[in-house]
């Protein structure tokens, strides 16, 4: 049988393995997701998730609604109002002998369906589909397109695409951004000169933004893909690494594709990119027209 518990930082805890230290790379993304201050909507996905299915009576899932929000409380999470306008909700609304749970509550496994604690069932394929993107257009270092996130609730812009050789490799590096300066930025942040980062990754070298390592942020949105400098047209690579001020994700699907044939000597190439992660609830389509940002370095995650 599997043992859950509500803790004090106001996340459900599976206690098994899952309840250890996560990877160093998902670290940053775990303590900015637990510091971050909720809606009311995902302050009552987090009573959903802490009082899952049927109670026993209707005093019974008010009480537990109100350790949870008062456990949201305390850890900043939610404000006492909040808590207080909550509180009353669940009272009048959200307990009527079942507090159904929500796709958000069980991690919104993308195309999925499963019951709601309550006798109906959910369907968690939450991404919409893709708009048809534009095909011409986008101007020679730019990018146009958003992506929607929910933990917390945030839109990113895309404005900007470069593209930097990775050193030591016969690869490119692909990046989207919210950053109106991104080409400067992968040009003089030398985050791996860092003593602090030094100390966390020994021997860190070769990066402009260094976030797999714990490097501060810049206040913006970068979304990457790897590609060979001799990648054919068409190429898509799945795994895109993501980082902003709330997060350092090791990877959103579905993918980056290019649209023309890539070698060494390539300086500008358009391509697409799709997100759709069921984890973080992200989503969204953007068009890009990199170039080559000379004396750049890469983005480390």
């Amino acid at each position: 049988m599997t043992l859950m518990k509500w803790n004090r930082i106001g996340l459900l805890c599976v206690l098994a393995a899952s309840c250890g230290d996560p990877a160093p790379s998902l670290e940053l993304s775990r303590q900015a997701v637990i510091s971050a201050p909720l809606t009311d909507d995902q302050a009552r996905d987090e009573v959903r998730r802490a009082c899952p299915g049927p109670q026993k009576n209707h005093g019974q899932c008010v009480s537990c609604a109100a350790h949870a929000l008062n456990d949201l409380r305390d850890a900043n999470r939610i404000s006492g109002a909040q808590k207080g306008s909550l509180q009353s909700w669940f009272a009048q609304n959200g307990c009527d002998g079942c507090a159904p749970t929500t796709c958000p509550a069980q991690g919104d496994i993308c195309g999925s369906t499963m019951p709601d604690g309550c006798g109906g069932t959910l369907s968690c394929d939450f991404c919409p589909a893709f708009p048809p993107a534009p095909t011409v257009g986008v101007p020679a270092g730019t990018a146009s397109g958003a992506m929607t996130i929910g933990l917390p609730v945030r839109t990113v812009t895309w404005l900007t695409a470069a593209m930097v050789p990775i050193p030591n490799t016969a690869n490119f590096q692909i990046i989207v951004s919210s950053d109106p300066n991104l080409c400067h930025t992968l040009q003089t942040e030398r985050q791996y000169t860092l003593p602090f980062l030094q100390s966390h990754c020994p021997g860190l070298n070769n990066c402009s933004l260094c976030f797999g390592c714990f490097g501060p942020s810049t206040g913006f949105a970068y979304l990457h893909g790897t590609f060979a400098q001799n990648a054919p047209a068409g190429t898509l690579q799945p795994v895109l690494p993501y980082e902003d001020t709330f997060a350092n994700v090791v990877g959103f699907g579905q993918g980056m594709r290019i649209d023309s044939q890539l070698t060494p000597g390539t300086t500008v190439v358009s391509g697409q990119t799709e997100v759709c992660n069921c984890k973080y609830t992200a989503s969204g389509t953007t068009r890009f027209n990199a170039v080559l940002c000379s004396g750049a370095l890469p983005i480390m995650n």
